[in-house]
C-alpha cells in the first residue's frame, strides 16, 4: 500500500509540475490556486488509497465547489485525472492496485461533479427565485409572462429535485402534458409568435424534456459526473427557449407594430414594448445586447435654413443610410424629433464600436442631395450594453443618452460607448 501511495504522489506532482510549466494551464490555474486545491487533491488520494472513501469524498466535494467558485471550466479536472492515470498506468503495478485506482478514479470523478454541480444548482437556485419573483409583479407588461413563467417554475421544481436527490420527479416529464407543452400543442403561442417560431419553440422544449428523463436517470445511478453535464445541457437549452419566444416577439412586432409614418421605423411606443421584453429575457437567460442613440448634428440649423422639406428628406435618407450597415435582426426606432434608437440584439460591448463606427462613416463619407440641395450631414452617437448593474431599460438608455451627450460636447460626429 505504502508503495501505491508514493506512485500516486510521484504522478500528482508530476501532472501538476506540468501545469505550473503549460503556459495556458498556467494562466488558467495560477500558481496561488494549484497550492490552495493541491493539498485537497493529495489528502484525498491518501484518504482512499487508505478505504477512507468518506474522508475522501469530503476532499474531493471541496475541490469541486473550489472549482466553480473559480470559475475553472470541470472539464479541466478531468483531463487532470486523466494525466495522472496514465503517469501511473505507464509504472509496473500489480493486477490488485490497477483494479483498485480505477475505482478510485472513477469516485473521484463522480465525487469532485457532485461539488460542482451542488454549487451551480445553489447559485442557479437564488437567480430563478429572483427571476420568478420579477416575473410575478403585477406590474410586469410582458405578454410572454405566462409562457415564461411556466417553465422557470419547471426549472425551480427541476433544480429541487436534484439538490434533494430525488427519484422521484416533482415535474411533468413528458413534453405534451407539462403546463408549456399544453399551451403549445392547444396553439396559445401561435397566434403571438407565428407558427414557424412555434415550431423551433416545440423543438427545443421536447430536447429539454428528453435531457429531464435522462437527469433522473443519473439521480437513480447517482453517477454525477453525467447527471453534471446533462444539468448544464439543459440549462443552455432553457436559456434558448426563452431566447427564442423573446426574439420571435420582437421581429413580429416589427410588423405589426405601428411605424413613424415619416421614417418607416418603428415608434416610441414599439420601442417600450420590445426593449422591455428583451430586457426581461436577456435578464433571464444571461445574454447580451446593446443599444445606441443617435443624434443628428446640427438639424434645427438645417431646417431653419432650408425648411422642414429638406429636413424630412434628410431624416429619411439619414435612416437608409443606417439600415444599409445594419444586421436585418437589429431594430431602428424614432425616439423623437432627430433622435432615433437602435437596439442590437445579441450585441456585447467588445463588438459595438465596430457597429457604431459604421453607422458614424456611412452618414459622413457621402454628400445627402435633397431637392437638388447637396449637404454634409453627421450624427452624434451613444452606446450602452445591457450588464448585470443595470437594472431597468430606463437606466440602460439614460446611460445611452448621457454618452450622446458627451459626443455633442466635445466635438460631435463621433460616437461613446
Amino acid at each position: 500500500m505504502k508503495n501505491l501511495e508514493k506512485k500516486v504522489e510521484k504522478a500528482l506532482e508530476m501532472v501538476f509540475n506540468n501545469y505550473l510549466n503549460d503556459d495556458y494551464m498556467y494562466a488558467i490555474f495560477k500558481t496561488f490556486l494549484i497550492k490552495r486545491v493541491k493539498k485537497e487533491i493529495y489528502n484525498g488520494f491518501n484518504f482512499l488509497i487508505k478505504g477512507k472513501r468518506d474522508d475522501g469524498k469530503r476532499e474531493f466535494f471541496k475541490v469541486g465547489v473550489f472549482f466553480y467558485k473559480e470559475n475553472i471550466p470541470f472539464s479541466f479536472f478531468y483531463d487532470f485525472i486523466d494525466r495522472v492515470r496514465l503517469v501511473i498506468i505507464k509504472d509496473k503495478l500489480q493486477s490488485e492496485f490497477i483494479d483498485k485506482l480505477e475505482d478510485i478514479f472513477l469516485f473521484i470523478e463522480n465525487t469532485f461533479s457532485y461539488g460542482y454541480l451542488f454549487q451551480l444548482l445553489k447559485e442557479d437556485k437564488d437567480w430563478i427565485r429572483e427571476e420568478l419573483r420579477l416575473f410575478k409583479g403585477e406590474d410586469n407588461p410582458s405578454i410572454l409572462k405566462p409562457y415564461i413563467l411556466d417553465h422557470l417554475i419547471w426549472t425551480n421544481k427541476l433544480i429541487e429535485d436534484i439538490k434533494k436527490l430525488r427519484t422521484q420527479p416533482s415535474i411533468e416529464l413528458n413534453s405534451r402534458k407539462c403546463s408549456f407543452g399544453q399551451k403549445l400543442s392547444k396553439g396559445h403561442l401561435d397566434l403571438i409568435i407565428g407558427k414557424n417560431y412555434c415550431l423551433r419553440i416545440e423543438k427545443i422544449h421536447d430536447l429539454i424534456h428528453e435531457i429531464s428523463n435522462e437527469i433522473y436517470f443519473y439521480i437513480q445511478k447517482r453517477s454525477f459526473k453525467n447527471l453534471l453535464i446533462d444539468y448544464i445541457n439543459l440549462i443552455k437549452n432553457v436559456g434558448r427557449l426563452i431566447n427564442t419566444i423573446s426574439l420571435s416577439t420582437a421581429v413580429l412586432a416589427e410588423f405589426e407594430a405601428k411605424v413613424d409614418p415619416l421614417t418607416g421605423v418603428l415608434n416610441r411606443r414599439s420601442m417600450d414594448i420590445i426593449l422591455q421584453n428583451h430586457f426581461t429575457i436577456s435578464k433571464v437567460a444571461n445574454t447580451s445586447f446593446s443599444i445606441a442613440m443617435i443624434d443628428i448634428d446640427d438639424f434645427k440649423k438645417i431646417n431653419d435654413t432650408y425648411g422642414h422639406l429638406i429636413g424630412d428628406c434628410i431624416l429619411k435618407e439619414v435612416v437608409n443610410k443606417i439600415k444599409n450597415v445594419i444586421r436585418k435582426s437589429d431594430l431602428i426606432f424614432r425616439y423623437g424629433g432627430e433622435e432615433f434608437l437602435i437596439l442590437f440584439p445579441y450585441l456585447d460591448k467588445e463588438d459595438l464600436p465596430k457597429v457604431l463606427e459604421k453607422i458614424r462613416d456611412v452618414v459622413s463619407s457621402k454628400e445627402f442631395v435633397c431637392e437638388d440641395i447637396k449637404l454634409k450631414i453627421t450624427v452624434s452617437i451613444g452606446g450602452a450594453t445591457f450588464e448585470e448593474n443595470i437594472e431597468s431599460v430606463k437606466q440602460l438608455i439614460k446611460k445611452a443618452d448621457e454618452n450622446l451627450y458627451k459626443a455633442k460636447k466635445t466635438g460631435k460626429n463621433k460616437f461613446i460607448i
